[in-house]
């Protein structure tokens, strides 16, 4: 009895469980044990033997050439007298098998690459989406077939590129690049200034657009309320007077009182929005020259006072652009550049406002009527660039069919 109980302690004793552990010998696999037809292959981080016959992978305790010749001898009877090379031979079939598997494991998803690409400059090219599967394809594939050969032109066929799949995948994109512009918007000061024009569909489209066409407008406001006044509709509200003409009918006071009074706002609120450029305004322009704005506060008065003394800064006032400069200054006198950066933004030119009209007259042809040109205007017009690893990481690769 006390000799089991010992046994017993010793065994459920750590310090001996962990000596027998040291004892047991770890077996590294031999070339010999190919005459076995045994390979070796690792299993998490341990190597295992594996037979090149049926591919089965043994418990790291089978790495012994008894046990694998039994293996052989019970399960592979008939091949216990082939030679050696005839299990080479397994052995590189095998490992000839491993690599097409790898390969093909990685043809859907550079595929999936490839659609995307494809798609991203479809867009930006503002080209229709039957352009790939009709012209781009084909074409591929046969400078691939007569520069490479016809295998490689053949792996082409599994890129997914019908219209309906570039159709998600610019949809996706643009997605992505609106979260792009969200991200850098948010903590930054921007301004929105809106012009529209209309298609060759009469649709109507809004783009952002120039401070002039602002100033422009709150001048005939003013203009508007009143020829209101007067009574002259033929001129700034020619709808209402034909409608009135044509129902032989007057414009009642109480009505006109109505169109007046929201006339009367429209000119308060744009002028609380994009108040005139006026000489108060004077120190962002020229800074250095422009006596001391009363307007500031005495921390913006005591800022701008050093930069009137600092020489770098007239230096690079003169040698870059005004937005330029004050952005340049953000970082040594980040108060005064603020408030002359937001004051900045709205003057902004019509150039990109111009370009997306003339994007959208391609894009929304009378042969593409029915699109919905939003994402497509998005990407075509966008300076970022798709984040196409996240993209691929939200879709489950598929060779195309």
């Amino acid at each position: 009895m006390d000799k089991f109980l010992n046994s017993s302690r010793k065994r459920d004793n750590p310090e001996v469980i962990s000596n027998i552990e040291k004892k047991q010998k770890i077996r590294k696999y031999d070339d010999s044990y190919l005459n076995f037809g045994f390979t070796s292959t690792v299993v998490a981080n341990v190597e295992h033997p594996q037979c090149v016959v049926c591919l089965k992978v043994m418990a790291v305790e089978s790495m012994l050439p008894n046990k694998m010749k039994r293996h052989l001898e019970t399960v592979h009877g008939n091949l216990v007298n082939k030679p050696r090379d005839y299990f080479v031979s397994k052995l590189k079939a095998m490992a000839q098998q491993k690599h097409i598997f790898t390969k093909q494991a990685t043809i859907p998803s550079k595929a999936l690459l490839s659609s995307y690409k494809v798609a991203w400059r479809i867009a930006k090219s503002k080209k229709p989406h039957t352009i790939p599967e009709n012209l781009i394809l084909p074409a591929a594939m046969d400078m691939v077939s007569i520069m490479i050969g016809d295998a490689a032109a053949k792996q082409l066929q599994n890129v997914p590129l019908s219209d309906n799949t570039i159709s998600r995948r610019i949809q996706d994109m643009a997605e992505d690049i609106n979260d792009q512009l969200i991200e850098k918007l948010i903590g930054n000061d921007f301004a929105i200034q809106l012009d529209e024009a209309t298609d060759c569909h009469n649709d109507a489209h809004l783009i952002c657009y120039l401070t002039e066409k602002i100033t422009s407008f709150k001048r005939k406001l003013v203009l508007w309320k009143n020829k209101m006044d007067e009574g002259a509709l033929n001129d700034c509200f020619p709808t209402l007077y034909m409608f009135l003409h044509e129902n032989n009918l007057n414009l009642i006071e109480s009505i006109k009182l109505v169109f007046m009074e929201h006339l009367s706002q429209l000119i308060v609120h744009f002028q609380n929005y994009f108040p005139e450029d006026d000489q108060q305004r004077n120190w962002i322009k020229d800074p250095f020259t422009t006596d001391l704005p009363s307007e500031l506060t005495i921390t913006e008065q005591e800022q701008l006072i050093d930069l009137y003394s600092d020489s770098v800064s007239k230096s690079k006032f003169v040698s870059l652009s005004l937005p330029e400069f004050w952005i340049a200054m953000k970082k040594q006198y980040p108060i005064v550049a603020n408030k002359a950066i937001r004051t900045l933004i709205p003057f902004a030119s019509s150039y990109l406002c111009e370009t997306g009209f003339s994007a959208l007259a391609v894009i929304k042809s009378k042969y593409r009527g029915k699109l919905n040109n939003e994402k497509e205007m998005r990407i075509a017009l966008s300076k970022f660039t798709p984040r196409f690893d996240d993209l691929m990481q939200q879709k489950q690769a598929q060779p195309s069919h």
